[in-house]
């Protein structure tokens, strides 16, 4: 598989930081599946950044 480097923001890498190992597990797993399909860095950390949202939303 080709490595793709993906630079977060501040705040989607906090957001990542503090989810339990379990939740950081689904995390790992959709950004394989999102750079698989062989999106771009950008679009890796839109989704990424979709995904940091929404987990942001759930855990507040």
């Amino acid at each position: 598989m080709k490595k793709l480097t993906v630079y977060l923001s501040e705040n989607t890498y906090d957001i990542l930081n503090n989810l339990s190992s379990k939740r950081k597990e689904s995390m790992s797993l959709i950004a394989r599946n999102i750079l698989e399909k062989g999106l771009t860095e950008e679009s890796a950390r839109d989704g990424i950044d979709v995904i940091a949202d929404h987990w942001s939303e759930v855990l507040t």
